[in-house]
């Protein structure tokens, strides 16, 4: 039961957080989002293809950032 009332208690929290946010935080954010997808598909070849992977460099580049 815990596998459905914990990601239902999320999402109540993040549409709370979310009806909390600016027109225009909301705008960017909508922006941002449609600006990736769009990227996904032109790399992806309309969604043919499978997206790139990291290679293990790149993993290493990223935590050693953090």
């Amino acid at each position: 039961m815990s596998y459905v009332v914990v990601p239902v208690v999320g999402a109540i929290i993040c549409a709370y957080l979310l009806s909390r946010l600016d027109s225009n935080a909301i705008t960017l954010g909508v922006s941002w989002l449609v600006l990736g997808v769009l990227v996904l598909a032109l790399i992806t070849r309309g969604f043919k293809a499978s997206p790139p992977e990291m290679t293990a460099t790149e993993k290493a580049t990223v935590e050693a950032a953090a």
